[in-house]
C-alpha cells in the first residue's frame, strides 16, 4: 500500500470522528431518562431487555439522570440504535 493511500485512510477516519464528536456535542439533546414502568404482566425478558437498552445509553456531557440523544445513536451499533429509535420510551419526538 502506498503512503499516499494509508493517509488518505487516516484523514477519512479522523474526519468522520471529528463530525460526529462535535454532531452529537452541538446537535445532540440532554434528554431526561424515563423510569422503567413496573406492571404486574412484565416477565424477565422484557425487563432484560430494558436492561440491556440503558446500559448503551451515553450521558455524553449531560447531567445525571439524562442521557445525549446523538451521542447514544452515534455510538451504538445500527441494530442497537434502530432498535432504540423504534421501541424505547426514551426516545420522544417532539
Amino acid at each position: 500500500m502506498s503512503t499516499p493511500r494509508v493517509l488518505e485512510s487516516l484523514l477519512v477516519a479522523m474526519v468522520t470522528t471529528v463530525v460526529i464528536f462535535v454532531a452529537s456535542m452541538t446537535l445532540g439533546e440532554c434528554r431526561d431518562l424515563a423510569s422503567p414502568t413496573t406492571s404486574n404482566n412484565s416477565t424477565a425478558p422484557v425487563s432484560l431487555n430494558e436492561n440491556v437498552i440503558n446500559s448503551t445509553i451515553r450521558q455524553f456531557f449531560c447531567p445525571n439522570k439524562t442521557y445525549n440523544d446523538m451521542a447514544t445513536l452515534f455510538s451504538n451499533s445500527q441494530e442497537v440504535a434502530i432498535h432504540q429509535l423504534f421501541h424505547q420510551d426514551v426516545f420522544r419526538w417532539g
